[in-house]
Parts: structure tokens; C-alpha cells; sequence
């Protein structure tokens, strides 16, 4: 058997557990294989605990892997309707980064202000001081 660093894996430890319970069972129904009377309903027989025994452990085998196999159908079913979702939302991202892209192109430059020192910034900012000064003193005179 592969071993892993953990030991065992989970499915090896699985397969040698029913093994082993087998074995128990067969042992088991070998020791205790005497006639015993079985009644179901309205049948009333008398059979081997062996056979008895064997019956009951395949009808709980049978009854374990249809449980399991649906489990497993709706798993799948899960399964694929995540996949489906998936593919829409890989088209959806697919569709959102070529817009992005497209606006990222066409997206016109911001002017960006000339290039001057801090003195010219300086004095252009008080001309304009002065002129709106000015302009309000005019007001002033002018409403006189």
C-alpha cells in the first residue's frame, strides 16, 4: 500500500476496515451456522444463522450504496451547476475588463497646469488677488 507522510490514506483505511469486518462477519456466521427459525410477516421458516446472517449484512451493504450513490448524483448535479456558474462569471469578467480597457483608452488626459516655479505661481495668484481688489473697488465707486 502508498503511504503518505500522515500514514495511510483515508480510502486505504476504509478499504482495509471492511476487510476486516468481512472476515469478522464470515467468522462470525461459521461459528454460529446452527438452524434457526426466522419469521417475517407471514412466513415463518427455519434457516442456517449463517445465511441469515450473510442476507443481513448484503440487504445493509445494498441499502449504504444507494444512500452513497445518491449522495453522490446530487453531488454532481452540485457540482455542475457550480461549474455553469463559473463560466458565466469568467464571461462576466471577461466582458467587464475589456470595457475597463475600452474606457481606459478612450479616457482623455487631464490638462495638467504649466510648468512654473513656486515664484511665478506666487505672483500670478496675487496679480489675480489685485485684480479682484480692484474690481471690487470699482464697484464701490461706481455705487457712490
Amino acid at each position: 500500500m502508498k503511504t503518505e507522510k500522515s500514514g495511510l490514506k483515508n480510502v486505504e483505511w476504509w478499504l482495509l476496515l471492511a476487510v476486516l469486518g468481512i472476515i469478522l462477519v464470515v467468522i462470525f456466521a461459521v461459528m454460529n451456522a446452527g438452524p434457526v427459525p426466522f419469521q417475517f410477516f407471514l412466513w415463518h421458516y427455519e434457516i442456517s444463522l449463517a445465511l441469515l446472517i450473510f442476507l443481513s449484512v448484503a440487504v445493509g451493504i445494498v441499502i449504504a450504496v444507494s444512500l452513497g450513490l445518491v449522495k453522490q448524483f446530487k453531488n454532481r448535479k452540485t457540482f455542475k451547476d457550480l461549474e455553469k456558474q463559473v463560466q458565466a462569471l469568467k464571461l462576466e469578467n471577461e466582458s467587464y475588463s475589456k470595457e475597463l480597457e475600452s474606457l481606459k483608452k478612450n479616457k482623455k488626459p487631464e490638462p495638467k497646469p504649466e510648468d512654473s516655479s513656486p515664484k511665478e505661481a506666487q505672483d500670478i495668484a496675487l496679480a489675480d488677488a489685485e485684480s479682484s481688489d480692484q474690481q471690487q473697488k470699482d464697484k464701490e465707486s461706481t455705487g457712490k
